[in-house]
């Protein structure tokens, strides 16, 4: 009798335990921050500094939904969150590192790695609030002190400083579609 009263109090907590952390897990899709200041990229206000290990990234976002393999790297793909992280391929194998983050911000065309939600955290460029209306002349003003590179596609533009870099890719409407975040190499 003691015992099957103590195994239920047992299984109770075990339940309480994992709903608790369901419910954090959930409760994060809105809570994610990013910011870029002065070539710092910071997650929920960690900074990433040179540390661009994905086991560092996972306590910050927890695992991917789905994980996409090529020749060349790994999509992880964030489908609550509107996230991609890609990962080098080296040698055959998985290398462990973050090369780009990816948060999606208005829809896209459905593809193999896209997720099927929009980021709704909070994107901060040198303090400043980052949205899908975030025109590229606003990001030109913000980021004056930033070094522009002009690239050959069509409405896509790549800023960086002190290591780090950061592409803007824009729809016809003008709308901020999609901002990348990597270390310049």
């Amino acid at each position: 009798m003691k015992c099957t009263y103590f195994l239920k109090k047992i299984t109770y907590c075990i339940i309480f335990f994992a709903l608790y952390n369901v419910s954090l897990a959930q409760g994060q899709t809105n809570s994610i921050q990013i910011n870029i200041n002065n070539g710092k990229f910071k997650i929920n206000k960690k900074e990433i500094g040179n540390n661009w290990d994905l086991s560092f990234f996972y306590p910050l976002i927890n695992m991917a939904d789905r994980k996409k393999a090529t020749i060349k790297n790994v999509a992880h793909t964030y489908d609550k969150l509107g996230v991609v992280i890609y990962e080098p391929i080296i040698l055959q194998n998985e290398s462990g590192e973050v090369a780009e983050c990816q948060f999606f911000l208005d829809k896209v065309e459905a593809g193999v790695t896209n997720p099927t939600n929009l980021f709704e955290g909070k994107i901060f460029i040198q303090k400043i609030d980052i949205t899908k209306n975030t025109s590229i002349e606003e990001f030109r003003f913000i980021c004056k002190d930033y070094t522009e590179t002009m690239l050959d596609e069509y409405d896509k533009y790549k800023f960086s400083k002190e290591g780090i870099y950061f592409f803007l890719l824009y729809n016809k409407e003008n709308k901020l579609v999609k901002l990348s975040v990597g270390k310049q190499k």
